[in-house]
């Protein structure tokens, strides 16, 4: 099987992470807010998403890898040292993109990418034991949807073939972030390790375990 992939298969690929992306954010944001409490009649299923501790690391490592996958394709292109060489890039499917992008800045995304990477996807020395990561939501969130629609906004400039119904609902998704979670201009860095014990969910906070510590 060849390693090179079609622009269509490409684009499929970036449509579900940018769908899961966005839909997990949603599905966490009515947790943390137990709106979701208000859609799920069954007392034993309701319970199983708000009580259990599991599900909620679940579905924030699932948000946080598919994050780590779009600002790698936001940002510098596949030919820097960092990026594996078969990586999907903004550049594979912008083509003739020399003077285009990136779309996010590797300084603002820096410690986002690099807390992912040593608290999530590496068990990784650069964990401390002492510390602790509020990984929030709505932050990780802003950082990455406007980049999502600048990208988007040179697909249509350049004419690029992209199903007409993947480009309206990832403007729909975007539009949804913007609107409900770009609000809050007090939202800052988060910190920079993950260790407490238990998961605390407030005012749009993951306070994120390091498995190992679990009792």
């Amino acid at each position: 099987m060849s390693n090179e992939n079609s622009n269509s298969d490409k684009i499929e690929h970036l449509v579900y992470e940018i769908q899961m992306f966005c839909n997990l954010a949603k599905g966490i944001d009515l947790i943390e807010t137990s709106k979701i409490s208000t859609q799920i009649k069954d007392d034993a299923t309701k319970n199983v998403i708000l009580e259990n501790d599991t599900v909620k690391y679940a579905l924030l490592e699932s948000f946080l890898v598919h994050a780590r996958n779009i600002i790698k394709f936001l940002s510098r292109d596949n030919r820097h040292k960092k990026y594996r060489c078969d990586d999907i890039n903004y550049k594979d499917i912008l083509e003739n993109s020399e003077n285009i992008g990136p779309f996010i800045n590797d300084a603002e995304i820096k410690n986002i990418k690099d807390s992912i990477n040593n608290e999530i996807l590496h068990l990784s020395k650069c964990r401390e034991s002492d510390k602790k990561t509020q990984w929030v939501i709505q932050e990780v969130a802003c950082k990455l949807a406007p980049g999502i629609e600048k990208f988007m906004n040179e697909v249509e400039d350049r004419k690029i073939e992209f199903d007409k119904n993947y480009k309206d609902e990832i403007r729909e998704e975007i539009n949804y972030l913007k609107t409900n979670f770009c609000k809050n201009e007090s939202i800052k860095e988060p910190a920079p390790s993950i260790t407490t014990s238990t998961v605390e969910v407030t005012n749009g906070t993951f306070d994120a375990p390091a498995l190992r510590n679990r009792q």
